[in-house]
């Protein structure tokens, strides 16, 4: 999950969840979606938002999740905050703790969102039917970029069938050489799933 934290996040121990609210208000009078309280302070909830209403986003602060930016609570987006929300109930160890190593999956990424004048007040993970994310496609930057795309696609798939066709070319002179290319995507299908089995 990604997420912003701030001076006052704790940097170590072990704590118990207790209250959980839907709506809360935080320091700097802004308020926050789906709070779970972790201790004192310090809570896990969305980004803030400048009423309780979820189309009053500050989406200058969801650009900064991945950074310390919050006064000590834990940031997270909406659908992050949602999860533990309603899946981590009260009593809930929680355990703060250093490390540099981003785990197996890595360091999370975040949308940036400020540019985006027609959504940005909504949370783009918001489950809410009405979030103008929702079916949102960013518009193409230029026509004549897609096709490039497209054709740099079709270069690495042929590239590869020619490495695999090569790599296997011992075993492919054994096949008739009056057989067609369907029998040839055949064969090299079955050489590929046989590498990823061995």
């Amino acid at each position: 999950m990604v997420c912003s934290t701030g001076k006052a996040t704790p940097t170590s121990g072990t704590y118990k969840m207790s209250n959980k609210y839907r709506w809360h208000q935080l320091n700097g009078g802004v308020y926050g979606q789906y709070c779970s309280r972790i201790t004192g302070h310090i809570l896990f909830h969305s980004v803030p938002y400048a009423t309780n209403s979820p189309d009053s986003l500050k989406y200058t602060a969801y650009d900064k999740l991945g950074t310390k930016a919050s006064a000590g609570c834990i940031r997270l987006t909406v659908a992050d905050a949602y999860w533990i929300y309603s899946n981590c109930a009260s009593g809930t160890n929680v355990e703060f703790y250093s490390s540099s190593d981003p785990g197996p999956l890595g360091k999370p990424l975040a949308q940036k969102i400020s540019s985006n004048e027609k959504c940005r007040n909504w949370d783009p993970t918001d489950p809410l039917p009405n979030n103008p994310w929702k079916g949102y496609t960013e518009p193409a930057s230029s026509t004549v970029e897609q096709p490039k795309k497209r054709r740099q696609n079709k270069k690495i798939q042929i590239i590869i069938v020619a490495v695999k066709i090569q790599s296997h070319k011992n075993q492919q002179n054994l096949l008739n050489r009056k057989n067609h290319q369907s029998q040839k995507k055949k064969y090299i299908w079955w050489k590929h799933f046989k590498l990823i089995n061995i």
